[in-house]
């Protein structure tokens, strides 16, 4: 059974950033309807508007009746032609409404996460909420394990976020005015949940909304490793890497092939009949595909250990990585497994293994990169280039080695680095808010942007996270001609 996500997305059409916040939202449902429009399940609840319809019949929040087909255009229509209120209870009510929604698929198997992303800036209005209903509400988040975004608040992260597991402590550690009632509220809500998050909108669309989540992840490769013929170990393989989930953009094809024999020219050969081959020496040489298949069988075999240093770190730099777990938690196999993690990691070598996923398959081999800090500790396991893939570098080694620059220069250096060490307070990196791990890279956020403006006829807000501007004032560049001869 496919697996899908449960979305509710509640809108507040009174926010004074609106516009910002509308184009965040199309940005994310846009680029998850690209990704897999079979598994686009978003429904739309607006705060804060004078119309009302809902489960629970709350004054000022509208539930908008949204096509299977995805609209961004008529998604934009019905936000902007909403006519705005200022209510005192709709903002946070709001949250107990689609919760009730999403309690009503709590049984369904095929559900991997329940969202609720709330789209608003929370800025200035007081609320006339009380206390038992927000420890209802994040009471029930909990029971329900409901992921819940905040995206549009003004607070500012501690410090920044270069791993999804600091999102956590990031969150409890946020930095809110305390004058303004509403973000005190969403903060206590957030600080009191499993999985939850405030941010402003540029950090949160649709970077967190996409690395902080449950991710269905890949089905496991439970083929054991094998030491020689009658030594296995059970373990379970999952793929880290998966290059193929963004967005392509595939030319269309319109050319259409006609073959003909080459004696006969009025006769079309059908596809069915055609062979490969090749010419050699004037004649045609019949090739059947069957007979290159090499004769492997299906395995993850242990060959050898080796001293990490025999692997430089270029060769490890492939895109086809795994996470190899044990199989079970039985004690004799886990307590094997573990020790022998330990013993890699201890002595510094590496497996090398070779890996087979179907019968005839080529096989691959890879390296086995003992991680013990990962729990339960585990494997990486890297795929190793063949020869005819790695290609060697070229270029002029100096015969007389580039002199060592003074103390003083040293030390220039030193506080250059410091000074782009993204968690030093004191950094120029301070915009360096998230890790590559956790961004949409950005030919996707052009796509979408680009998708965006054809079907809705304006262009839309284009966020940028970085700002990393040092050429302002920047003694170590200047002085770099200084320190070495470079003629």
């Amino acid at each position: 059974m496919s697996k899908i996500d449960e979305v509710w997305i509640l809108f507040d059409v009174a926010s004074t950033i609106k516009r910002q916040l509308l184009t965040g939202l199309l940005q994310f449902t846009t680029y998850q309807w690209l990704k897999n429009p079979m598994k686009y399940n978003y429904k739309l609840l607006l705060i804060n508007t004078e119309s009302t319809k809902n489960i629970n019949n709350i004054p000022n929040i509208c539930l908008i009746e949204t096509s299977k087909r995805y609209d961004p255009k008529f998604i934009e229509t019905s936000i902007e032609e909403s006519q705005p209120t200022d209510s005192p209870t709709a903002n946070f009510e709001a949250l107990n409404i689609a919760i009730d929604y999403l309690k009503r698929c709590q049984d369904n198997k095929s559900i991997l996460t329940r969202q609720i992303i709330y789209f608003t800036s929370l800025e200035h209005r007081n609320s006339n909420t009380n206390d038992l209903l927000i420890d209802k509400i994040i009471k029930r988040i909990n029971k329900y394990q409901i992921y819940l975004y905040f995206i549009g608040p003004e607070v500012d992260l501690p410090y920044p976020i270069t791993h999804p597991e600091m999102i956590y402590e990031c969150m409890a550690d946020l930095m809110i005015d305390e004058s303004k009632e509403n973000l005190m509220i969403a903060s206590k809500i957030v600080k009191g949940t499993n999985y939850s998050v405030m941010c402003r909108v540029e950090i949160g669309t649709p970077h967190l909304l996409l690395s902080f989540k449950l991710s269905q992840g890949t089905k496991p490769w439970n083929e054991p490793l094998s030491f020689g013929e009658n030594f296995q170990v059970p373990v379970k393989s999952f793929k880290i890497i998966r290059k193929d989930l963004n967005i392509k953009i595939v030319r269309e094809k319109t050319t259409k092939k006609i073959r003909v024999l080459a004696d006969n020219l009025d006769e079309i050969v059908a596809e069915e009949d055609l062979v490969k081959g090749r010419v050699l020496a004037g004649r045609f040489l019949q090739i059947d595909p069957a007979q290159f298949r090499p004769d492997t069988k299906k395995c993850l075999d242990v060959l050898g250990f080796v001293k990490k240093e025999s692997i430089p770190p270029t060769l490890l730099a492939g895109e086809d990585v795994y996470r190899v777990l044990p199989y079970d938690d039985k004690e004799e196999w886990f307590q094997f497994f573990t020790y022998l993690i330990k013993e890699l990691d201890k002595s510094e070598k590496y497996g090398i293994v070779k890996r087979v996923y179907a019968a005839t398959n080529k096989p691959r081999y890879y390296a086995l990169i003992p991680d013990i800090y990962n729990t339960p500790k585990c494997f990486i396991m890297i795929a190793l280039p063949y020869r005819h893939e790695y290609v060697p570098f070229k270029c002029k080694i100096p015969e007389v080695p580039v002199k060592e620059a003074p103390e003083n220069q040293k030390d220039e250096i030193s506080d250059y680095l410091n000074s782009l060490t993204v968690d030093n307070e004191n950094s120029n990196c301070k915009f360096t808010t998230l890790a590559p791990v956790m961004k949409l890279a950005e030919d996707q956020r052009r796509i979408v942007d680009e998708i965006l403006k054809n079907c809705i006829g304006e262009e839309f807000f284009k966020f940028e996270n970085f700002d990393l501007n040092f050429s302002e004032k920047n003694e170590f560049i200047e002085n770099l001609n200084l320190m070495w001869d470079t003629n």
